[in-house]
C-alpha cells in the first residue's frame, strides 16, 4: 500500500465540489509554506499567505508565485530549508473542455 508521508491510514477526508469559470485561479501548496517559521518560531500561517495572495491577485501567475516565495524568505529572514515548499498556481483559461479533448487541442483522447 502506497501512503503519502504524514497521512494516517484511518484519516477521513471530505469531498468538496466547487464551480470554476474562466478567469478563476487556483493556488495549491504544501504545508512547508504555512509552516515556515520566523526567528521566534512563529509560523507564517494561512492569514499571511492569504494576505500575500490578495495583494498579488491581479498579477500574472509567475509574479504571484514569486511574491509568495519572497514573502516567505523575508518572514524567515533566510532561505527556506526547513521543509518542502511546493506551490502550483493555475488559471482557468476557457470553458468547453470535456475530459481529455479540448477545442483546438491536437491530441484528443
Amino acid at each position: 500500500m502506497n501512503i503519502p508521508l504524514a497521512v494516517e491510514q484511518d484519516a477521513r477526508y471530505e469531498e468538496v465540489t466547487i464551480s470554476i469559470t474562466p478567469g478563476d485561479r487556483l493556488f495549491v501548496y504544501t504545508d512547508g509554506i504555512i509552516d515556515t517559521p520566523d526567528s521566534a518560531g512563529e509560523m507564517f500561517g494561512l492569514t499571511r499567505l492569504k494576505q500575500v495572495l490578495d495583494n498579488a491577485a491581479a498579477a500574472p501567475l509567475p509574479q504571484i508565485k514569486s511574491a509568495v516565495i519572497n514573502s516567505l524568505n523575508q518572514y524567515a529572514r533566510t532561505e527556506i530549508y526547513h521543509d518542502d515548499v511546493t506551490l502550483i498556481a493555475l488559471e482557468i483559461c476557457y470553458s468547453g473542455c470535456h475530459k481529455f479533448s479540448c477545442p483546438g487541442a491536437h491530441n484528443q483522447a
